[in-house]
């Protein structure tokens, strides 16, 4: 009997059952697809890529629920599932329909549109993105869509972990861009992860590097780091809402450059949040490091902020700060 070893979201579980009858390794791309189709069917629900890379010629559709993606090595240097380029046909990697998704320890991205685009208009709930380096996406690199017309629906308990997302470039291919950008998502964590780079060339600023909105609740974004992006972490968006959630144990910081930088953290509509316990510093003009905004934005408590720049209230926005 050879034994497996499954990663769910930092939990190993060691199972007693043949390889042959849990997982699917796979060298190639042809072998990828072949793999997909049958975990898409039931079958084999991990797929394990040996390392290489492999170019897409269009984006990766995950339907079922229970589908894991990693690379064997768990370095994920060494695994490159990619399109083409930012330029391409090729707009994501992978689109995400089913629920309990995991993907791990590979490199992703150079794509038109999404990196990994997470369906809560359709029902994917609970995915695990950990240990990614994600890169050059002419858009966001993590988009979480929702049906804003039904505001029951969205996408519910994600983690996003350990994860390096970022421009090679340093700057990105204009300002319509961002990190992780969540519509209605509800219980989400972002942690432990490092973005860099996702700045604007031109016309505005580039989108948060973390941005839940349209509605999301219960966010806990932790531990970590932000550097040289335009926009650090949002939490609502004018009048679309954010509810409650923690921003906590995050590090922020900009160098001089950037024509567009602009604030650390920014609650906009954002109603019971916490925020503490951060580090922002900017060596660039702009003049604050945390805003809360609007009348929405209210029962909000910011403490312990280490920053060089100001912590204020906008248009009617009220805070604890201490």
């Amino acid at each position: 009997m050879r034994y497996v070893s499954k990663i769910l979201c930092g939990i190993m579980l060691s199972l007693a059952i043949p390889l042959s009858a849990m997982a699917t390794e796979v060298g190639t791309l042809t072998e990828l697809h072949q793999a997909l189709d049958a975990a898409n069917k039931g079958l084999h629900k991990e797929i394990i890529l040996l390392d290489g890379e492999y170019v897409l010629q269009h984006a990766l559709s995950i339907q079922a629920d229970g589908v894991t993606i990693r690379s064997k090595s768990g370095n994920r240097d060494t695994v490159w599932l990619v399109g083409p380029g930012m330029d391409s046909d090729v707009g994501h990697v992978f689109h995400v329909s089913g629920s309990d998704f995991t993907l791990r320890d590979m490199t992703i991205g150079r794509v038109a549109n999404h990196a990994v685009q997470i369906h809560g208009e359709l029902n994917a709930h609970r995915p695990c993105l950990a240990n990614l380096h994600i890169l050059d996406c002419q858009e966001q690199m993590i988009k979480i869509s929702a049906n804003l017309d039904a505001p029951n629906t969205g996408c519910m308990g994600g983690v996003i972990e350990d994860c390096l997302f970022e421009y090679t470039a340093e700057i990105g291919p204009h300002f319509y861009i961002g990190g992780v950008d969540a519509h209605n998502a509800r219980d989400w964590t972002v942690r432990n992860c490092e973005f860099r780079n996702i700045t604007s060339p031109a016309q505005e600023a580039a989108e948060y590097a973390i941005h839940f909105w349209s509605g999301s609740r219960g966010t806990q974004v932790e531990n970590n780091q932000i550097i040289d992006c335009d926009r650090g972490i949002g939490f609502g968006m004018g009048d679309s809402p954010h509810f409650g959630g923690v921003i906590r144990n995050n590090i922020i910081t900009h160098g001089p450059q950037g024509f567009y930088a602009d604030v650390g953290i920014s609650l906009e509509s954002a109603s019971g949040a916490i925020v503490t316990d951060n580090q922002i510093f900017f060596q660039h003009k702009y003049p604050n490091a945390i805003e809360y905004r609007f009348p929405a934005t209210k029962n909000v408590v910011i403490s312990n902020t280490s920053t060089n720049r100001a912590v204020v209230s906008r248009d009617g926005g009220q805070a604890i700060v201490h």
